[in-house]
């Protein structure tokens, strides 16, 4: 404000003046360091810090440019961190150095003919860095000129009418391949979103938007988007927060904004207005620390309903303990920063430990959370009583209201690495997908198991689960947990197993008779059989024995072979009826019909051996 102050008092365009914007900025830095008891001999240092963050450029022949955002005439865009001469053989001109957001865009070291310009932190990981003339770069533009340019631009030509195609000459005095098509309405839709003041969303996402505007003197700048509710800004020039407030300032009624893919300057510390009406705020892709974004919801954003923080590298939740304070804990502080949160969304992080995602139990209202592509392993609590009461509260579960969790593609490699979730009160829906423990079967089968295992299943992996699914799932996982889990190991693999068959009403005594002690709608056969089962699967080699009902087909007997071996369902397997071993197996021992049951195999009375081969 001050430096605006100072160019509008000598009547000239900041923009276009550099001189006059560097006197209002020494204003501006002579008054802070009046504030803070600096004087400007004393602590050089620090007043050129201080040039940077308001926006100055000192006179010096390397010039950074603290953060200022452009686009390369390719479009790809960066951080200015060096403006000045560069000495080269043939010419001593101007040029910009970049820290590019892609990685594999520069090639420099920022040295030119052994004299280095600038550093390159994170190169070729993060960042890339180059040298480029002035004239390939562009720099940001207001946001009242990006609006008009989108929304309030007139159309050229025809109103009513667009041609597709190109007309052409014939030998009949004139021949078309155009075709006219009309658009009804197009002027009246033209003229509704040129009406600037009454747009209800604005789509700037890809522009070169980075500040409100140029020209102080042009009141119609006021009122454009002052009705806008949902706004994109995302991928813009925009390099800090106040440019952000500044902006959102100016809607009244703003309740979703998006600033995914911008390179915002560091946050924590910074004073910033409140925006309580805004909702659903996105940072996809921004390089964002957590911190930074529990410290913008305690003080700019506390109402927030919404929160996307994806792909930003995050490891920890806890936030910084100089945001949080004395006396509260990190989990009782993150309760409080969110306690409107219904929805948040963590995909494609790099969270390996449900520790810290129990540092998100006490959120009073999320009711969805999505920790898709982390590195997920489990999902565990030390005890019981840590999972249904909170860490800070001796009546309220954790998770107390979340209905909707996704962990598609994480590392979780066992069922029960995720049997806590059988703790969380109001669960309803969840999504495995693409986890080491669904790939190692068919995913029918690791549907069965997730259901039998989690009787709180309305919708799994996006798809309902209907009361008859659960009976034929649950009466299917009775089944195989009596073949192929040893019995003192039951009540420790499968916690459920007892709760079945309590519901289903069946004798666990009779679960092994020839009688057969299943209801008839039980797929379990009458008749058990005991099955010798060896592997001679490379890496994969073994031996069990199995009870297995006679109706059981090879290829469901292969399927949970393959799982008990762990054999990856990408390695194609068949029976052998052996002659002695694995070893001395022969080709014409092969069981080529997958459908016969156990029963239609020879050597029933004496039992059945089979051999499992590539």
């Amino acid at each position: 404000a001050t430096v605006a102050a100072t160019v509008a008092n000598k009547g000239k365009n900041p923009h276009t003046n550099q001189q006059c914007v560097e006197e209002g900025t020494a204003a501006v830095v002579t008054g802070l360091l009046r504030k803070t008891g600096l004087n400007e001999a004393s602590d050089q240092t620090k007043r050129r810090g201080m040039e940077l963050e308001v926006g100055g450029v000192p006179e010096v022949q390397r010039t950074v440019e603290g953060g200022r955002r452009c686009v390369s005439d390719d479009g790809e865009r960066g951080d200015v961190v060096f403006h000045g001469q560069v000495k080269l053989k043939t010419s001593n001109d101007v040029w910009y150095g970049v820290c590019w957001d892609n990685p594999t865009r520069g090639k420099s070291d920022g040295t030119a003919e052994g004299i280095k310009y600038f550093d390159t932190p994170g190169r070729g990981v993060s960042v890339s860095y180059s040298f480029i003339k002035p004239d390939r770069l562009r720099f940001g533009t207001s946001f009242a000129t990006e609006m008009k340019e989108r929304y309030a631009s007139t159309s050229t030509g025809s109103e009513e009418v667009i041609t597709f195609g190109r007309a052409t000459q014939g030998g009949n005095g004139g021949n078309t391949s155009a075709v006219e098509v009309e658009l009804v309405g197009r002027r009246e839709v033209e003229e509704r979103l040129a009406q600037l003041d009454r747009l209800k969303f604005a789509d700037l996402a890809g522009t070169n938007v980075a500040y409100w505007s140029t020209d102080s003197a042009d009141t119609t700048d006021s009122t454009i988007g002052q009705s806008l509710e949902d706004v994109d800004l995302s991928q813009t020039l925009i390099n800090n927060w106040h440019n952000v407030s500044a902006i959102c300032l100016h809607f009244r009624a703003l309740h979703t904004l998006r600033l995914n893919q911008n390179r915002l300057a560091q946050v924590i510390g910074q004073v910033l207005p409140t925006f309580a009406g805004l909702r659903s705020l996105s940072l996809t892709s921004t390089n964002m620390h957590w911190s930074e974004i529990v410290y913008l919801a305690s003080t700019a954003f506390p109402s927030l309903n919404e929160l996307h923080f994806c792909s930003n590298a995050v490891h920890l939740l806890s936030p910084h303990a100089d945001i949080i304070g004395k006396g509260v804990t990190p989990s009782q502080f993150l309760g409080e920063t969110f306690k409107h949160l219904q929805l948040l969304n963590l995909e494609n992080n790099a969270i390996d430990s449900w520790q810290q995602v129990n540092m998100l139990a006490s959120l009073p209202a999320l009711e969805r959370l999505v920790l898709n592509r982390n590195q997920i392993k489990e999902v565990v609590c030390a005890t019981e009583s840590e999972c249904t009461k909170s860490q800070d509260s001796s009546h309220a579960p954790m998770f107390s209201a979340l209905t909707s969790l996704s962990l598609d593609s994480n590392v979780i490699e066992e069922w029960n690495a995720v049997e806590a979730l059988n703790l969380f009160p109001k669960l309803r829906e969840l999504r495995l997908r693409n986890n080491p423990l669904y790939d190692r079967s068919d995913p029918s089968l690791s549907r069965i198991v997730a259901i039998a295992r989690f009787p709180w299943l309305v919708l799994l992996n996006g798809s309902e689960v209907n009361e008859k699914e659960r009976e034929d799932a649950e009466k299917y996982y009775i089944q195989n947990v009596v073949l192929f889990t040893d019995e003192q190991l039951v009540s420790v693999t499968h916690p459920q197993f007892s709760v079945l068959l309590a519901k289903h009403g069946i004798d666990p005594k009779t679960l092994g008779s020839q009688q057969g002690a299943l209801p008839q709608n039980v797929t379990l056969a009458s008749s058990i059989v005991t099955v010798e089962i060896e592997s001679g699967v490379s890496d994969h080699t073994g031996k069990t024995t199995k009870r297995v009902p006679q109706d059981m087909t090879l290829l469901a007997l292969k399927t949970l072979c393959q799982a008990f071996f762990g054999i990856p369902p990408s390695i194609t397997t068949a029976f052998y009826l052996p002659s002695a071993s694995a070893e001395t197996a022969v080709q014409g021992n092969r069981l080529t019909n997958e459908m016969q049951t156990i029963a239609d195999i020879d050597l029933l009375k004496s039992g059945v051996s089979l051999v499992l081969l590539n």
